[in-house]
Order: C-alpha cells, then sequence, then structure tokens
C-alpha cells in the first residue's frame, strides 16, 4: 500500500508541475512568439503573459513592442512576411540563421552597419545578381573574411525583400 501510494503522489506531482510549467512560459516559447501576435492579444492576457517573464526580459519584451508598435505598416507587413518565411524553413536551416545572426552580433559595433548595410542590398538583388555582387573582388575587398562568410551564408539561406516593401535604405 505504502509503493503504490509513493508512486501515486510522484504522479501527481509530476502532474502538478508540468501543469505549472505549461501555465508559465517559457523564455524560448516567448522567443517564438512574434511580437505581431503578442500585440494582437487581448491587453490583459498579454500583460498575464508579461508578468511571468523576470522583470529584465519583460522590460526588453516591452521595449520591442513600442518600437514594434512605431513602425509604419509596409515595414510591419515586411517583417510579417520574413517571419512566415523563416517559419517555413527547416529546423536546421532555422537553427543556421539563428548561429549566423548571433555571429552578426559578436561583430565590433563599427562594423555592424556596413555589414547591416551590404546584406540588405544583397537581398534585395535577385540571385544571379546577387551571386555576382558576392564573387567580385571589389565585393570582398570591402569585408573581412569573417564578415564576407557571414554575408556569403546569410544571402543564401534568408528570402529577398519583396519588391514592393523594399526601402530606400535598401536599394
Amino acid at each position: 500500500m505504502s509503493r503504490s501510494l509513493q508512486i501515486l503522489s510522484s504522479i501527481l506531482l509530476l502532474a502538478g508541475m508540468a501543469s505549472a510549467q505549461a501555465r508559465k512560459p517559457s523564455r524560448a516559447a516567448l522567443g517564438r512568439m512574434n511580437l505581431e501576435r503578442l500585440n494582437r492579444m487581448p491587453a490583459e492576457d498579454r500583460q498575464r503573459l508579461l508578468e511571468k517573464l523576470p522583470p529584465e526580459r519583460k522590460a526588453v519584451v516591452e521595449k520591442r513592442l513600442q518600437h514594434y508598435n512605431s513602425l509604419p505598416p509596409e515595414t510591419k507587413e515586411r517583417l510579417h512576411q520574413e517571419y512566415e518565411y523563416f517559419q517555413q524553413l527547416p529546423p536546421e536551416k532555422q537553427m543556421r540563421v539563428r548561429e549566423l545572426f548571433r555571429s552578426f552580433k559578436d561583430l565590433p559595433e563599427d562594423r555592424r552597419g556596413p555589414v547591416r548595410g551590404a546584406y540588405q542590398r544583397l537581398r534585395a538583388l535577385p540571385p544571379d545578381e546577387r551571386k555576382r555582387r558576392l564573387e567580385s573582388e571589389q565585393f570582398r575587398s570591402r569585408f573581412s573574411p569573417s564578415e564576407y562568410e557571414l554575408l556569403r551564408n546569410l544571402s543564401g539561406l534568408l528570402s529577398p525583400v519583396p519588391a514592393a516593401t523594399r526601402t530606400e535604405s535598401q536599394h
């Protein structure tokens, strides 16, 4: 009898823990939840969700929401399209994109702007023109070997920017 009670107690304890974990979103789950979806939630639901985050993480998410809400509709639409495209990638490609963006964040601050600009311009090009640009010595000479490799890898993984949503900064 005692052994059965221990097993039942363990099962109930584990079920309770699983239920509690299901109610508390993990950082990874929140990372997967895009800002647009958070924004569409009723304010009370969004606030309940944000309250479950550590204060510093909550502040970051709220700041991102505020920034997202200040964007023009065409920029929001482009971000939505990019998010949808990313969600369609196989998990291994999604992981590779995340690794490459972490590498981008590791670049020195003064190199991020030039690399970001080059990446945006590459994305705006048709594939054959993008390939020619990447292979040109003039392009290569503007970047360190690691920056060049980052640009080459990223340009091969993500979708091109739809012509209708390109901004002047991407030309």
